[in-house]
């Protein structure tokens, strides 16, 4: 119970306690309490709380305290607040005085109220406040503070409600509070919350309940009905969930609050509400860190609408939550945010910003298939944001099949507005208006904007590019449609184009009803082939309305064509007005042209039956043409008709008259037909026709049908090859037919009988053809034929050929001394430079492209380019294109060629060609013309892989062999060919000790490419010829000029280019080689030289000996393709010795060879000293040769010789010069004779006198020459003037003979001729002995006379005494004499038998030309000394 106290007794109260306290009567305590505190409690107990306060009983304690036990605390509407069973209040004795002097009210002396195990029951209201909040009166700040001091809690338990139903429940709560009803309030509390530790400390001021400090820290905590006492945004609530490891300050200051700490949770849930639309959170978890006003979201996921969504961010805590949080998810259903208007799963990134009052949102999503109202989208990618309850997608790209859309748009989630503006990239249309009446296919591309709300569009606009569209069937190869939609009405714009056509358009679609005017320019006819039942193009301009249902259109137009193709048949210049009713096609005033005729036709057609009723009239058109839409009959030409047309397409009935001309039929040629018919069910009648074609006229009559054909005809002057033109087999002449033409329209045949006296085939003539004949569409076939060659044999067969397909070939040939060149002709497989006479059996198969055929017999003088080579046998076959050889033999001489296996031209081969000790020479036409090789040829060819990339491998060796004339010791080959490139690993030719060799690859290619290739290309030869085993005894082989060469060559050349510009790179070098050339009698030795290929141009430089002297060359040639293309060379002579026919001694000068005024010209100087040359009896020339240029200066100086073994030896001086070209020479200048002799019939003249004068026209000389002997007594004088060619002898002799004694002193020994008819023994003997010195001894003179360097070698005969008589036992003996100038004018002679015992030494002194001494002494004791004068006249 309580009981009111007044002001004034307070402050008695208070100045009691003071005067107790001054007076310092602690005894006088406990009265006080109980005269003062404890009604002071009572007071301040009811005035403090609003509401009802009762206890059962309240006394003091010995210290003072007021105890109060059972005390239970109700609100203002009697609501339990809080049960206490035992509740002390503890005094403050220093505010006594105060309060007894009415100072302080009398709550002042309570220091501490102590609560014992007290139950409190705190709950929410339905404001959201708290019924403690207005428990405690408030004083007004006039009042005397009432209490300050300490409420002890121990133990305690409680309940709090919130209004939500949530109840939590406090439990072992202890704590202290330094209260302050009208201030600051502090405290501390540690106890359970829902059995959970949980510990609070803080401070709030009671007169201003936003400003607080609070301390948590809290184990678990469920926050069901706590988070809406934390400040947030009023459209979020969180309703469920734990927090955990809680550790957080908040401070609230003017309404404004701040948290800082941390703390994790999980299970979180609750809503979020944007307008009418509210949001499902649950299973939220995570942790979260706050700092101030910050809160900082860390591995939260989240479950919105029941998708899975992970957060990351910051709050911050202002007046509206301000939000910076991600948000990621991988896959989001939509239907679960639209209202299953748009389905599919997204995943993607969100950007949460703004506040939490207006959040807003972006992000990116991506997405493999979304619908929306049937509409499919295969995958999709966008970027969007969210404001104000708008979601706004901008850069979006669907992709529809091979389509795209790039789009932008919004939706309105609580409206389900939505608006779309894309553009469309290849997009598949049928999609989009497959719920249309009259649904569209094809390819799109355009602009469009869509406005609508939940599944329906209230808006459709756009510019739209459609591509190989379809409507109804009608395919538009393009069109640009302008729309927009109002409910179900389209209004449509449309301009396109059909393929090179134009079309355009208006009007609109209203429930499947069409109203559309259109426009047509060149448009492609075929594109309307499905409303006029059969194909139909061409270009079409015109124009039609079109109206009613898509199912049965009514349309009315005119159209005009250049040319149109119906059902396959060429009409131009159309004109024709139309009418579609009921499908119905009516053609009023319709005139087609047909090239320059015309076809006028007017009626019906009706669509669905195909039933005509029409009129037709022809003019000068094409029958094919006419009759194509109808027939696929094989008739060609001009046709003119009159016609009545019933019936349907398929099967219509035609009468009329008919004239065709300049056709064909089955492709054979009709130059004019006439005839009535009538077509009826399929079956042409004609009762008489006349056909004239190939210079024949053709007579008959009959019926025509698909199925049967039964005409009789006859005919004369076919032309045969004109009748088989579509054979592809060349035939020409003229036959004779009779017979029947049965079959069908599609598979005529002709059976009958056939002669010919001449045809030719493949451009062989045969004659004598008689035969019966079968042919049809598919086969020609030859009975009982035969024939003979025009100039050959007979053949006899049964055979024939397919005339369609492969044509197909069938039958056997005999043959009798046919032409094999001939044979292969007719087959069209002719052979060069091949052929014989073939007798046997030939069976002909296969098709004409690929014919088999297999021969078996014998050709006899088998002939190669004319050339005979044998008698061969041969059973072989052709089938399949491919080759078989079973037998074939050729015998050559002592050889044999043998051949066996198979070669398929489209598969592959396996063939071998063996040869066995084969003269080459018969067979080298085959490779060439003009080839000078001899030689016995032993290898084998093996031909495998495929026939036309075959791999080939050669083995091949030459014996006995030569080229050019040169033998080779050995020769072979070692080759093969794959992938079109030979390969030769070794040619190779041997000549004595030494051999060249080649090896390399040379692609096919290189054979007949033109023009020049890189050393790179694949195409370029890659050789190699190595010197490096090679001798220059290799050279007789490339020249017959060298009979012998040594010195081993070091070196190899690379070949590369083409065989039409080869190019050549490498080194060739020798060093101390050494030569022999057939006009050259010394040998070239000591040759050092090298030659080098750099491409197109060949170097060389060369140091070389003859004789005693050497020489020095340098030459360099350039090329291109097999043209020298410049050429230069020099030549120093340094004493060189030849030693040839025509000169031999030491060399010494220049020559140069250049090109001159357009020819290779030899220049230089020749100086000769100690040499000896002879002049040639003639110069020859070959018209083929090219000529020559000279310009040489040739000086002779001492002891140089003009000499010929069996002539003259003279000693001449002089200077000449030659020049101009060997084919127009040009000399000048003398050679004068200082002494040497002349010989005629075997006797040495000594010259007295003599010139060699050279003159333009010519290289010899004109010789003029003075000469003496001694013949026993007789001097002899002897005169020479000409050329070496023709010179005209004068002789003179003391005592004088005449010209027929001189002559005859000189060849039998004698001046007196013989009184005998007939030569004696003696005269015998003397002309042999003269022939003998001239032409054997003559040889043996010039060989000693060399050797031995002497300057006389004469062969006598007779006695060696001059001054003895030639008697019968000296005619036989032979003598040499030898003679050598000791002295200028002094010669030491000496004379010895060669078949005799007999010698003879002497000296010669000549004083002058004309006086000479001599003496000498012979082994037979005679000695002779005297002297000879000789004179001229």
């Amino acid at each position: 119970m309580g009981f009111p106290m007044t002001r004034k007794k307070w402050c008695l109260i208070g100045a009691a306690v003071l005067g107790l306290g001054v007076a310092g009567i602690a005894t006088s305590i406990n009265p006080i309490a109980e005269r003062y505190v404890a009604p002071m409690v009572q007071e301040q107990l009811h005035n403090t709380v609003r509401g009802t306060i009762q206890y059962d009983s309240m006394h003091i304690a010995w210290n003072g305290d007021v105890v109060l036990q059972n005390v239970s605390l109700r609100d203002e509407n009697d609501h339990l607040v809080a049960a206490v069973p035992t509740m002390k209040v503890s005094m403050k004795w220093t505010s006594a005085p105060s309060i007894l002097m009415g100072n302080s009210s009398g709550a002042a002396i309570v220091s501490t109220i102590t609560l014992e195990k007290p139950d409190v029951h705190v709950w929410q209201l339905a404001d959201g406040s708290w019924n403690v909040n207005s428990l405690l009166e408030s004083s007004s700040k006039n009042d005397k503070k009432s209490f300050d001091g300490n409420i002890v809690i121990n133990d305690a338990t409680g309940a709090v409600r919130f209004k939500d139903g949530n109840v939590h429940r406090l439990s072992n709560l202890d704590g202290n509070i330094a209260l302050n009803v009208d201030g600051m309030t502090k405290g501390a509390l540690n106890g359970l919350l829902d059995d959970h530790s949980i510990a609070v400390n803080g401070s709030i001021d009671m007169n201003k309940m936003d400003d607080f400090d609070l301390f948590v820290r809290a184990e678990s905590v469920d926050i069901s009905g706590i988070m809406n006492m934390v400040p947030s945004n009023k459209n979020l609530s969180i309703t469920s969930g734990i927090l955990h490891d809680v550790k957080a300050q908040i401070t609230g200051r003017d309404g404004k609050y701040s948290m800082s700490g941390n703390l994790a949770f999980d299970g979180l849930g609750g809503t979020y509400k944007n307008g009418s639309t509210t949001y499902q959170i649950g299973q939220g978890n995570g942790k979260i860190f706050f700092q101030n006003n910050t809160v900082l979201i860390s591995h939260s996921g989240w479950y919105v609408n029941d998708q899975a969504v992970k957060v990351n961010g910051l709050v911050t805590l202002e007046d509206e939550v301000v939000l910076n949080l991600n948000a990621v998810s991988d896959s989001i259903a939509l239907e679960a945010f639209t209202k299953n208007q748009i389905t599919g799963n997204v995943g993607g990134r969100v950007h949460v910003g703004g506040t939490s009052v207006n959040p807003y949102v972006s992000g990116s999503i991506k997405s493999n298939a979304i619908s929306y109202d049937n509409y499919q989208i295969d995958s999709g990618e966008a970027n969007f944001t969210y404001s104000n309850g708008i979601v706004d997608v901008h850069d979006a790209s669907l992709y529809i099949g091979n389509g795209s859309v790039k789009a932008k748009g919004q939706y309105g989630i609580d409206s389900g507005e939505f608006s779309i503006d894309g553009t469309i990239h290849n997009a598949d249309i049928a999609p989009f208006t497959q719920n249309l009446s009259t649904p569209v296919s094809g390819v799109v591309n355009g602009k469009f904007s869509v406005r609508g709300k939940n599944s329906d569009i209230t808006s459709l606009a756009g510019n739209i590019v459609g591509t190989s569209l379809s409507v109804r069937g009608i395919s538009i190869d393009s069109a640009q449609v302008s729309f927009n939609n109002v409910g179900s009405l389209t209004n449509i714009a449309l301009t396109g184009s059909i393929e090179d056509g134009q079309l355009s358009g208006y009007g609109t679609i209203d429930n499947n009803q069409l109203q559309l005017s259109l426009s047509a320019d060149s448009i492609d006819a075929s594109h309307f082939s499905s409303l006029v039942g059969d194909s139909i193009s061409g270009n079409i301009t015109g124009y039609a309305t079109v109206a009613g249902s898509l199912d049965n259109l009514l349309v009315n137009g005119n159209i005009t064509s250049p040319e149109i193709v119906y059902g396959g048949a060429h009409f131009n210049s159309i004109n024709a007005g139309f009418t579609i009713k009921d499908h119905v096609l009516e053609l009023t005033d319709t005139s087609i042209g047909d090239g320059d005729g015309a076809i006028t036709i007017g009626g019906t057609l009706d669509l669905n039956t195909n039933a005509l009723n029409m009129r037709a009239r022809a003019k000068a058109v094409r029958i094919e043409n006419l009759i194509r839409p109808f027939y696929d009959a094989p008739i060609t030409g001009w046709f003119e008709s009159e016609n009545e047309i019933r019936g349907t397409l398929n099967n219509p009935y035609v009468q009329g008259h008919v004239h065709l001309y300049d056709g064909s039929y089955n492709g054979k040629l009709i130059s004019d037909a006439k005839a009535d018919y009538t077509l009826e069910n399929q079956v042409l009648s004609l009762p008489k026709f006349t056909v004239q074609g190939y210079g024949a006229v053709i007579q008959g009559s009959g019926t025509v049908s698909e199925d049967a054909l039964n005409i009789d005809l006859e005919g004369k002057d076919i032309d045969i090859g004109r009748l088989l033109v579509n054979t592809d087999y060349d035939v020409k002449g003229y036959v004779q037919a009779k017979g029947h033409i049965g079959g069908s329209l599609y598979n005529p045949n002709f059976n009958g009988s056939v002669t010919s006296n001449f045809l030719t085939i493949n451009g062989e003539g045969v004659t004598n053809i008689f035969g019966t004949l079968y042919a049809d569409k598919t086969v020609v076939n030859l009975e009982k034929f035969e024939f003979d060659e025009e100039q050959g044999g007979h053949y006899k067969s049964r055979a024939g050929m397919s005339t369609v397909g492969d044509k197909r070939l069938f039958g056997t040939l005999q043959v009798t001394n046919g032409r094999v060149s001939n044979l292969l002709s007719l087959l069209g497989k002719p052979v060069d430079k091949l052929d014989g006479s073939l007798s046997g059996t030939v069976d002909l198969g296969g098709t004409y492209g690929n014919p088999s055929l297999n021969v078996v017999g014998s050709i006899k003088d088998v002939t190669i380019d004319t050339k005979v080579v044998g008698d061969a046998k041969i059973d072989a076959s052709l089938e399949n294109r491919k080759f078989k050889i079973r037998t074939l033999k050729l015998p050559v001489d002592d050889g044999l060629i043998a051949a066996g296996g198979t070669v398929d031209l489209d598969g592959d081969a396996d063939l071998q060609i063996a040869v066995r000790d084969v003269d080459i020479e018969p067979f080298l036409p085959l490779i060439g013309d003009n080839i000078n090789a001899t030689g016995s040829v032993t290898g084998v060819i093996n031909m495998t892989g495929a026939t036309k990339n075959p791999k080939v491998e050669l083995s091949a060796s030459l014996a006995n062999g030569s080229y050019n004339g040169i033998d080779i010791d050995q020769g072979f080959v070692l080759a093969t060919m794959e992938n079109h490139v030979i390969n030769v690993q070794r040619i190779q030719g041997v000549k004595g000790d030494y051999k060249l060799s080649a090896y390399g690859k040379i692609p096919l290619a290189a054979l007949y490419t033109t023009g020049y290739l890189d050393a790179n290309d694949s195409k370029a030869m890659d050789m190699t010829i190595d010197f490096n085993e090679a001798d220059m005894a290799v050279i007789p082989l490339i020249t017959p000029t060298v009979k012998e060469a040594t010195g081993a060559l070091k070196g190899v050349v690379h070949v590369t280019g083409t065989i039409d510009q080869p190019e050549a790179y490498g080194t060739v070098s020798v060093r101390n080689g050494a030569m022999k050339i057939k006009t050259i009698g010394n040998e070239i030795k000591d040759i050092d030289g090298d030659l080098i290929f750099s491409g197109q141009q060949a170097d060389f430089q060369s140091r070389l000996s003859a004789g005693k002297g050497s020489a020095g060359l340098a030459a360099k040639v350039n090329w291109s393709g097999h043209t020298m293309t410049s050429y230069r060379a020099a030549i120093q002579l340094d004493g060189l010795d030849l030693s040839n026919e025509y000169i031999s001694g030491p060399l010494k000068g220049e020559l140069y060879i250049a090109e001159k005024e357009g020819i290779p010209t030899l220049m230089g100087d020749l100086n000769l000293e100690n040499m000896k040359f002879k002049i040639p009896l003639s110069l020859e020339t070959s018209e083929s040769t090219r000529d020559l240029g000279i310009d040489v200066n040739v000086h002779a100086g001492k002891n140089v010789r003009l000499y010929d073994k069996t002539l003259y030896n003279m000693q001449i001086r002089g200077d000449v010069h030659f020049g101009g070209s060997v084919f127009n020479p040009t000399s000048s200048g003398q050679f004068n004779v200082v002494s040497g002799t002349f010989k005629y019939l075997s006797h040495t003249f000594d010259i007295t006198k003599g010139t060699a004068t050279f003159t333009s026209g010519s290289y010899l000389p004109m010789l003029q020459l003075d000469a003496e002997t001694n013949v026993g007594n007789y001097n002899i004088n002897l005169g020479v003037k000409g050329t070496v060619d023709h010179m005209d002898l004068i002789l003179k002799s003391e005592p004088s003979l005449s010209r027929k004694q001189i002559i005859s002193m000189l060849t039998f020994g004698r001046g007196e001729p013989s009184n005998s008819s007939t030569i004696t023994n003696e005269d015998a003997n003397a002309l042999a002995v003269a022939g003998a010195q001239m032409f054997a001894f003559g040889y043996v003179q010039d060989a000693v006379q060399n050797a031995l360097g002497l300057d006389r070698v004469n062969i006598t005969t007779g006695s060696i005494d001059p001054n003895e008589p030639t008697s019968r036992e000296t005619s036989g003996n032979y003598n040499i004499e030898i003679g050598k100038y000791v002295l200028p004018r002094t010669m030491i002679t000496y004379t010895q038998g060669i078949n005799n015992k007999q010698n003879k030494y002497g000296i010669e002194y000549s004083l002058r030309r004309s006086v000479k001494f001599n003496a000498w002494h012979t082994s037979q004791g005679s000695t002779y000394i005297g002297g000879r004068w000789t004179r001229e006249f």
